[in-house]
């Protein structure tokens, strides 16, 4: 009721303004967010046109404004969830020849983006073994998992309704020791190895880069570890 209270007073004194055009993307998006009332026929930005035309800045309009934004600030602190929990493997092999490190990196079938092979929790299996599950299920390999997890990172999923859901990855080393001809989602990735570097420029998220970077630095200063697996 409050939002509506301030949405009609707001769009008494825009009509007064006699607005021509108007922007309405920005608060429609809250207003589908939170599941408000539109006032009358048409609910009107918080942003674009008073930002832009300073004859049409009334104190009045931009007191409500800042009024409207401290309110959306609110409801959106009131209403977000914890992050879900998901689990992943970065999932690595050294050359033969060389040692050199490679991290295999997929593509993620909603957006094309570079990954990790992640996934939700599984009933009866603990985080690694969920992390190794995808990774045979996601990039068909497999091979050996850390227990103890290298680090976390956050990142925002879209689920299939298009609602935006923030997750926390948990992410495990795996060794690859086994690539699988036929596995779950063959043909729904791109799937690579690419040096570390070339892995840490690709992913998107800061956090799963610098995972990427530590784990990298990791393996080069214990050569002697490497060799006695």
């Amino acid at each position: 009721m409050l939002f509506n209270v301030v949405f009609s007073t707001m769009a008494g004194e825009y009509q007064k303004t006699k607005l021509s055009f108007f922007n309405y993307e920005a608060l429609n998006k809250f207003v589908g967010k939170y599941h408000i009332a539109s006032y009358m026929a048409q609910i009107f930005s918080t942003q674009c046109y008073y930002a832009t035309q300073a004859s049409l800045q009334h104190p009045k309009v931009i007191r409500q404004l800042a009024f409207l934004n401290r309110i959306a600030n609110d409801v959106q602190l009131m209403f977000r969830r914890p992050p879900r929990q998901q689990y992943a493997a970065l999932c690595y092999r050294l050359k033969k020849k060389t040692g050199d490190l490679e991290v295999l990196l997929l593509t993620s079938r909603d957006t094309g983006r570079w990954v990790i092979p992640k996934g939700w929790p599984m009933p009866g299996k603990l985080s690694h073994e969920v992390a190794a599950r995808e990774a045979y299920e996601e990039a068909g390999v497999r091979g050996t998992v850390e227990t103890e997890p290298l680090g976390s990172f956050g990142y925002d999923k879209v689920l299939r309704d298009g609602i935006q859901v923030p997750c926390r990855v948990q992410v495990y080393a795996l060794e690859v020791s086994e690539l699988a001809k036929n596995f779950k989602e063959k043909g729904e990735r791109s799937l690579e190895w690419v040096s570390y570097e070339t892995a840490a420029e690709r992913v998107r998220e800061p956090e799963l880069r610098e995972i990427i970077l530590a784990f990298a630095q990791r393996m080069t200063a214990t050569p002697a570890a490497i060799q006695a697996k």
